[in-house]
């Protein structure tokens, strides 16, 4: 008789159980180690390429049989005739389709100029708050339009709102005439840019300074942070750059942005003007072109010292300007005559007659109240919650 040995049953089993727990163990490692995920990532990327390249065609087919022009709506139509996207199409605050295709990938399809439409993976739109990276972001150009100015730029942000600040001096015309109730002096000049070209700008000074003070809405939020802004002759003058009473015509009211512009100022506030400056000295790491870390000194209810530091040690002696570089149009824009622009601080150095300013020969400087080569670039608050996409004509859309 031959005897014949075999597994059992119970041992079968248990090995077969073994085996599952080793498979199971190696495809965790798998995960762990990324080989998975990378090829699940490989193959999504693979087919949104393919998805990409047909989409091409099908656009590229209408733009030949139309000869060069295409709607987003007969684009659509045809997407949906070849069964490349689901009937549900959902539309965004600046008007841009959303569709999702047979695969479940969502694309997002707007104008691209006047004949041509975008096709992105990507969100074509969000909030201004969201496009703005970094401070490397400030300066970039907003199409935000108010009591005639159009030409805008990032000036600073946070995570609630963001800042933007007039690209020029506002002209005479544009400077509020209720100044001239306390105690201001508006005229209109005429300056000489660098590339030869003039135009008109206001200027704005107090040859006394007023006897009552402005009312300062909201301090916190524009960092006017120096205090009791009613002691002193320049403190007063500060004050009315600051109430935001004057400056209502630069906050737009329509409806589409009602709700998300929260107010105006005449000018940058001195310790704005040192945030914005040194955030985006540290975004973009380019001490040549930012070549002085700012920093500001209080001096009782006087005002400020403003004051450079540099490698981390404060300079010895506080001197009556700061010189800095002038090549972001930011800060500084160019005139022949080197026309400055006030900055709304109260400045502690030589006596209370003084407030900050910038010049556009890099120099920021204290000058009495009462100069005339001054004006302003008014600053407008929006919430960083408002629509925005980015632009055409000018950096961000809102």
């Amino acid at each position: 008789m031959i005897n014949k040995k075999g597994i059992s049953l119970i041992v079968l089993s248990i090995t077969i159980l073994v085996m599952a727990i080793l498979a199971a163990t190696a495809i965790i490692s798998l995960e762990d180690s990324g080989i998975i995920g990378r090829s699940k990532n490989t193959v999504t990327k693979q087919n949104q390429q393919e998805e990409y390249t047909r989409l091409q065609v099908i656009k590229n087919g209408i733009l030949t049989d139309n000869l060069g022009e295409i709607t987003v709506d007969e684009y659509i139509a045809e997407l949906k005739k070849q069964g490349m996207i689901e009937d549900t199409i959902k539309t965004d605050a600046f008007g841009n389709k959303i569709a999702k295709t047979k695969n479940g990938t969502e694309i997002y399809l707007g104008k691209d100029g006047e004949t041509d439409i975008k096709i992105a993976f990507e969100p074509l739109s969000g909030t201004l708050g969201t496009l703005i990276k970094s401070a490397a972001d400030y300066g970039k150009t907003v199409n935000y339009e108010a009591n005639g100015v159009k030409d805008w730029k990032i000036f600073y942000h946070t995570d609630q709102y963001v800042y933007l600040i007039a690209s020029e001096k506002i002209s005479k015309e544009q400077l509020p005439s209720s100044l001239i109730n306390v105690g201001a002096s508006i005229e209109s000049s005429t300056i000489t840019l660098l590339d030869n070209t003039t135009r008109e700008v206001g200027q704005l000074y107090w040859w006394t300074s007023p006897t009552n003070y402005g009312t300062i809405q909201n301090s916190s939020l524009w960092m006017a942070n120096f205090g009791d802004y009613s002691t002193n002759r320049n403190g007063r003058v500060v004050s009315y750059l600051l109430d935001e009473t004057h400056w209502t015509a630069f906050k737009n009211t329509t409806s589409s942005y009602s709700t998300y512009v929260v107010g105006a100022i005449g000018t940058p506030t001195l310790e704005m003007f040192v945030e914005s400056w040194n955030a985006k000295r540290a975004a973009t790491n380019n001490i040549n072109l930012y070549n002085k870390k700012l920093s500001l000194v209080k001096k009782g209810t006087d005002g400020y010292y403003i004051n450079d530091i540099t490698n981390g040690e404060s300079s010895a002696s506080n001197t009556t300007q700061q010189s800095i570089t002038t090549g972001d149009k930011l800060y500084f824009w160019d005139t022949v005559d080197k026309s400055g622009v006030w900055l709304a601080g109260a400045s502690a150095y030589t006596d209370t007659y003084c407030l900050y300013s910038i010049n556009t020969d890099g120099r920021i400087v204290t000058t009495a109240q009462s100069g005339k080569s001054y004006g302003v670039r008014p600053v407008v608050c929006l919430r960083a919650s408002l629509p925005a996409q980015k632009g055409t004509t000018t950096d961000f859309e809102i």
